[in-house]
């Protein structure tokens, strides 16, 4: 086992090598150079690479592609070290002590997740083998796109590079995936602790504070992000000592927290399995899922691999926030700004009109359709034509802009969730850049938008082989109705996060509130900003939509005329509401907010949810936006200030408040709308954009953590006194968020049989004869082999076949070699139409159970099948009268030799 991980570390360690000077040329603002986040970058370049070999069909996906992607990476890493290899040399004395800290560091979280993973590797339960089947199948698939091996025929219709990011490592390093995929998990885990790390330590740098300092505040924010909890851990914690009635319980209505009978007789939860599960479910209905869960639970989803990512590009977004000329690459492009900026509008106006098509007349909804159409057909041009033009300008530093394309484009790949977050980074990033550097805010502001918008663009290209074989299945967005979160399980949720933010923005609100100059513009457009979602949200109804979007855009509309010089007053004439452009935001602000609170509450939710619930979700929402606008407002006026200043004062502190403020928009936005998708309900999108918030907050909250501990003068008693409260009330919190993972992670690690990285060891306990046909068909058939297996098992209740959540599809699922049909569930979710999964059950059931040649012939050309499988799960499903028909249809090919009576018959040319 230890050899396994030393092994697998080794590889870790020579792509990140690989990627170093290109890290060291990337992050040129970072005290450390990026060498904590050269970890993710390399891994993720060299599986780009890799991707793209594969996607060439010319070259097989195999390790030797892989070796050449590394190769590539290596090249790359030289070119960017070219003239500067001196420099690098003598950065890298420099700095030895933080380069063995960080990799200690890393080391340490691959280490105890491993072995973590270790004393339960078993990939058994939940969607765990659905995360298995696409790791087999990237890994397997001879080519790219990768074949789903639950839907023999088609690609992979998911975001699968995050598994190929594993796959291509599993590749490098040799080992098998029921190794990997344990050792997958521990690498999200050092890859996503380490890039938090790197972070939080050089925003503390930039801020101006020690390597020890800075190196605390990165070891908080490794807590928050992997060992921390929600407040929920400490009602688990009171209720194993046995506290709380029934009638308590109760009030507090979190699912799964009840009385028990009797204390715990230890110091965790026992008693009853899996108890760490209820506090992913604080919510009702909806999943609050955070990373420690995660990684307890162990499957291998796209939200999880998504740590790995996240922070490397919130980095890339500092550093991004640093470059002081980054703006004069779009300095001649005014007429193209103009139309990306005209084209987006036009076509944001549309999506609100389609949005809301369920509470609107048939009319606006298809004049909202043609307008996304035509907007979304201008912007393409002339973000084309602008993405052309502003990458004749990014050859000084092509290494940066090359990582962050990279970056952001992967972000929509690992998790398509992600790609709107990471195109928040980087445009919240221009926009602060666009307050410290230079003058005339209104071509900055142009500036800044055209340049998010070219590198979106080039992030999609990047990865545009991806979006030609995924199937969206959202169905837009819709405002939320009917579910409320009530206060008490939102401070659950994110008490643990609360006294960072509100302690940061304490501590720096001296600083914000004396930052004068054009400050209405900036709170103006800030409640503007904030407040757009619920005032749309408000005017959801036929009565009030089209005159909210309608005042909007008038606001708008007169702010630019005033932006660029228009007074409708004359010279000598007063105005007694001011002529300032921020006037224009305040005022329509206000004005906006009375129309809403009136008319919202009329027509909002109250007709047919209650009476009161559309001023419950404005309570709810109005401590959120009031952070979310503090935040926003402290980036802005910070940034400002140090615009007018030579050097800088508040570098690592405005980066903070940008995270904090993106957070708390992301939370906010889970309250007010939800993702049409199959589920439903809004399960998916906050469980999604919860997620997303406590990556961000984690990050920010180990920095938060130092900058208000430095804040307090220790020389007088009050600061003293100060101190050791916050520093209590952080213990405490600490504490209580701690106190899950540690009790989560013994009661998982108490439920395994010894230690081992094996994650089929269970197959090979339970199946022994399934066990060893999968090694077998590892070993000896062709990658892209049809090998038919039950695609159900029978169910409990005697309900018919049961297909999810069970063992069906294991094979395929073990091996990568494609199968009729999988999990049929999840196939539907994955795909926008079911016209290539309908059916397949039947035909499945059909070939196993016909004893007529000629019809199970005909099913099997259908599918390509070249081998079919007849075992215990086959007999259990189908019965055994029609199995004798393989012998005659072709050869029997394998036979098990382990207990179980597993067979595995090649089908003869003429059945084919």
């Amino acid at each position: 086992m230890l050899g396994y991980l030393a092994y697998w570390l080794i590889c870790l360690e020579l792509v990140s090598l690989a990627a170093l000077p290109l890290a060291y040329r990337t992050f040129s603002h970072f005290p450390d150079r990026g060498y904590a986040l050269s970890k993710p970058l390399g891994v993720l370049g060299v599986a780009f690479v890799a991707w793209w070999i594969a996607f060439s069909q010319v070259v097989p996906n195999t390790r030797w592609s892989v070796a050449a992607a590394l190769a590539l990476v290596l090249a790359a890493s030289a070119l960017a070290l070219q003239g500067r290899s001196r420099e690098f040399v003598a950065h890298l004395r420099q700095n030895v002590r933080t380069i063995v800290a960080t990799e200690v560091l890393f080391v340490g979280l691959l280490v105890l997740f491993g072995l973590f993973r270790a004393t339960n590797p078993d990939i058994l339960h939940t969607e765990q083998p659905m995360d298995f089947m696409f790791l087999n199948a990237v890994v397997t698939s001879p080519s790219f796109p990768p074949s789903d091996p639950w839907l023999a025929g088609q690609p992979v219709s998911y975001y699968y590079f995050g598994y190929w990011t594993i796959g291509a490592l599993t590749l490098l390093s040799g080992l098998g995936t029921e190794f990997t995929y344990n050792l997958g998990l521990a690498t999200i885990a050092a890859l996503g602790g380490i890039g938090a790390f790197g972070v939080a330590y050089n925003l503390v740098r930039l801020a101006g504070g020690s390597a020890r300092g800075a190196g605390l505040a990165g070891l908080a924010s490794v807590f928050l992000l992997l060992f921390a909890g929600n407040i929920a851990s400490g009602l688990e914690m009171w209720r194993a000592a046995g506290g709380g009635d029934a009638e308590f319980w109760s009030g507090v209505g979190v699912a799964g927290l009840a009385p028990l009978e009797q204390p715990s007789s230890t110091w965790r939860p026992e008693g009853f399995w899996w108890w760490w599960w209820g506090a992913s479910r604080v919510i009702p209905g909806t999943i609050n899922e955070f990373p420690n869960f995660s990684f307890v639970l162990g499957d291998l989803h796209p939200h999880v691999m998504s740590l790995a990512f996240i922070p490397l590009v919130a980095g890339l977004a500092i550093q991004l926030h640093a470059m002081p000329s980054v703006l004069r690459l779009v300095d001649a492009r005014h007429v193209w700004a103009l139309a990306f900026a005209a084209a987006t509008f036009v076509a944001a106006i549309g999506l609100l009109l389609a949005v809301f098509a369920g509470d609107v007349p048939d009319q606006p909804f298809v004049f909202g359709a043609i307008l996304v159409a035509a907007g979304l057909g201008l912007t393409l041009l002339s973000g084309l034509v602008v993405a052309v033009l502003v990458a004749t300008g990014m050859r000084n530093d092509w290494a940066f802009w090359l990582v962050l394309v990279l970056g952001l484009g992967a972000l929509a790949t690992v998790n398509l969730w992600d790609l709107p977050l990471g195109v928040a980074l980087v445009g919240g990033a221009l926009l602060l850049n666009a307050a410290r550097y230079g003058n005339g805010l209104n071509r900055r502001l142009g500036r800044a938008i055209l340049l998010a918008a070219s590198v979106t663009f080039w992030a999609v290209v990047a990865y545009l082989p991806f979006y030609a074989t995924f199937e969206a299945t959202g169905d837009g967005i819709a405002p939320l109705r009917g579910e409320v979160t009530r206060p008490l399980h939102m401070v659950l949720v994110w008490g643990l996060f609360g006294p960072l933010v509100v302690g940061f923005l304490a501590a720096l609100a001296r600083p914000i509130l004396g930052v004068g100059g054009n400050w209405p513009l900036r709170i103006g457009a800030v409640l503007y900003i904030v407040f757009a979602p619920f005032a749309l949200w408000m005017s959801s109804r036929p009565a009030l939509l089209i005159p909210v979007v309608l005042f909007m855009l008038a606001v708008v509309v007169v702010f630019a005329l005033r932006r660029v010089g228009f007074r409708p007053l004359q010279a000598d004439e007063s105005n007694i509401i001011g002529s300032g452009s921020g006037m224009t935001f305040m005022l329509g602000s206000v004005l906006l907010g009375v129309v809403l609170l009136v008319g919202g509450l009329r027509y909002g939710e109250g007709d047919a949810y209650g009476e009161f619930s559309a001023l419950q979700r404005f309570l709810l929402v109005a401590p959120m936006g009031l952070i979310a606008v503090a935040t926003m407002y402290g980036a802005w006026s910070l940034a400002h200030r140090d615009s007018l200043t030579w050097h800088p004062r508040f570098m690592g502190r405005v980066e903070v408040l940008g995270l904090m403020a993106i957070a708390t928009m992301l939370v906010m936005g889970a309250e007010l709308y939800r993702v049409i998708d199959i589920f439903g309900n809004r399960m998916n999108t906050v469980f999604k954009l919860h997620y997303e918030a406590w990556i961000l907050l984690a990050i920010a909250g180990g920095v938060a953590a130092w900058y208000v501990t430095s804040r307090f003068d220790r020389r007088v008693l009050q600061g003293r006194v100060e101190i050791a409260a916050w520093c209590a009330l952080l213990f405490v919190m600490f504490g209580i968020s701690a106190y899950y993972p540690m009790a989560a992670m013994a009661s998982r690690s108490a439920d395994g049989e010894g230690l081992g990285l094996d994650g089929q060891a269970h197959v090979q306990r339970t199946a022994p004869a399934e066990h060893e046909a999968i090694a077998w068909i590892r070993a000896n058939l062709p990658r892209d082999a049809v090998v038919v297996e039950a695609a159900e098992v029978p169910c409990n209740d005697a309900s018919g076949g049961c297909s999810d959540w069970t063992d069906a599809g294991r094979i395929a699922s073990s091996t990568g070699r494609p199968t009729i049909l999988g999990w049929e569930q999840h196939e539907l979710q994955w795909r926008a139409s079911d016209g290539d999964i309908v059916g397949r059950r039947a035909d499945v059931r059909t070939i196993y159970e016909t004893r007529d040649i000629a019809e199970a012939s005909a099913l099997l050309d259908k599918y390509g099948a070249d081998y079919v499988v007849v075992g215990a799960r086959e007999r259990s499903a189908y019965g055994t009268g029609g199995t004798g028909k393989f012998a005659r249809m072709g050869s029997l090919h394998y036979a098990a030799s382990a207990p179980g009576d597993l067979r595995i018959y090649r089908l003869s040319a003429g059945t084919q």
